[in-house]
């Protein structure tokens, strides 16, 4: 009788095992000499006969006594197990190679999800210094005479910290700049308080207490009307004559914003970030002015066309620098032809080295090479920027005799792919 290794498919005996669950299977081949047609139970084996082959399944433990007596069955018994156990480790080291993959793959979308997003390291702590509590061989080593003088010599106190920080909750008082301007004020007793009752004797001055606290004095808005006189020749010889001066230019024709309220307009919206309705309907409704956000946004514009020269200085002055730094991050904006949503649009930033310490930042409606690469191809320098695909081209043109910046990686994202592995 032949003894095979069934396959890596789950087959089922006609009559499967009283005693439960069961080891891999084995298939031998039936002449119908040594196994009967019907099915032979043994004590841990079950035999199902087939028309040219039956299935034998093992228990995890059998009974030797009631294993076959022929050795080239045992044998084929055993290459079976063998053979099936080596498929089983197989499969099995599969499975825990994808389980240890899958739970990889949870632990990077949890960490994605919940974990800390800044890349800011944590200042190891300073572990306490532990006094020893054994004495050192100097304590109990004889002094010498140097020691006995310097035994003599009276130790210096060394004064603790300070602990009226921790009693206050931390912080500290603020050093008070020096260039900030100061109004005393002066606080003397009523008169009859330092007169004497019995004589009328005023009392001497003998000092003062001084204290200082900041005061804020909200914005004042003030109307500035310009008054412009003419004269005119009173005299004969100068009756056709007018004196008159010329009115001041102004940032906006017949506006009514002059060049300090659109400075702390733009202060406002670009480096604290409060957008010009909210300027319209709190900061400036607050003292009795009505602006109209949409004005505003027009007032924006003209001051973006009056500061158009010194934009371009500055884009100049970046790109004679030797290294530049240059990043973009997303922002939406607001378009007219959609409506009920913003799109996403992009801002970029440019830094110059330590000999022109400009910043630069402008806006584009998408982030593809193109938007950028006419303010890139006029840079011959060391250029430092992320991995983004867009800037793929910039480094190599199409043409090679084109002159290229040279690329500089950011060791930021380098130290990404460390953290992430």
């Amino acid at each position: 009788m032949e003894v095979r290794a069934a396959p890596a498919l789950p087959l089922r005996c006609n009559n499967p095992c009283q005693y439960g669950s069961y080891l891999p299977l084995v298939a031998c081949r039936n002449h119908g000499k040594d196994f009967p047609k019907k099915t032979h139970r043994f004590p841990r084996i079950t035999v199902a006969p087939s028309e040219n082959s039956c299935i034998i399944r093992f228990m995890t433990t059998y009974d030797p006594d009631h294993l076959p007596d022929d050795p080239t069955q045992l044998k084929s018994i055993i290459v079976a197990l063998l053979e099936s156990d080596v498929a089983r480790q197989k499969t099995l080291d599969e499975m825990v190679a994808e389980v240890s993959r899958l739970n990889l793959r949870i632990e990077q979308l949890l960490e994605m999800i919940f974990g800390k997003k800044s890349e800011k390291r944590s200042k190891p702590k300073e572990e306490p210094k532990e006094e020893s509590a054994t004495e050192t061989p100097e304590a109990d080593a004889p002094k010498t005479d140097a020691s006995a003088d310097n035994a003599e010599t009276p130790e210096i106190p060394v004064s603790k910290p300070s602990r009226k920080k921790e009693k206050n909750g931390g912080g500290g008082r603020m050093k008070i700049p020096a260039d900030l301007p100061v109004r005393i004020v002066e606080v003397h007793p009523p008169l009859e308080d330092r007169t004497c009752t019995e004589c009328n004797a005023e009392f001497k001055w003998i000092g003062k207490s001084v204290s200082k606290r900041i005061v804020y004095t909200p914005p004042v808005f003030v109307v500035e009307q310009t008054e412009i006189h003419a004269y005119t020749g009173d005299c004969a010889c100068s009756r056709c004559k007018i004196a008159k001066e010329e009115p001041d230019a102004k940032p906006i024709d017949k506006g009514l914003a002059s060049t300090s309220l659109l400075a702390i307009m733009v202060v406002m919206k670009f480096v604290d970030h409060l957008p010009l309705a909210r300027q319209a309907s709190q900061v400036f409704l607050r003292s009795g002015l009505q602006f109209s956000p949409s004005s505003m946004c027009r007032w924006m514009k003209r001051v973006a066309e009056l500061l158009e020269p010194l934009y371009d200085l500055i884009v100049d002055l970046i790109l004679e620098s030797e290294r530049m730094q240059f990043d973009a991050t997303f922002v939406k904006y607001r378009d007219e032809s959609v409506q009920g949503r913003c799109k996403q649009g992009y801002v970029y930033g440019a830094k110059g080295d330590d000999s022109r310490p400009f910043d630069l930042f402008f806006f584009r409606r998408d982030g593809t090479r193109s938007s950028i690469e006419g303010f890139l191809k006029r840079f011959r320098g060391i250029l430092q920027v992320d991995a983004n695909s867009v800037y793929d081209g910039i480094f190599k043109p199409a043409d090679p005799l084109v002159a290229a910046p040279t690329e500089q990686g950011c060791w930021s994202h380098a130290r990404r792919k460390f953290v992430t592995a």
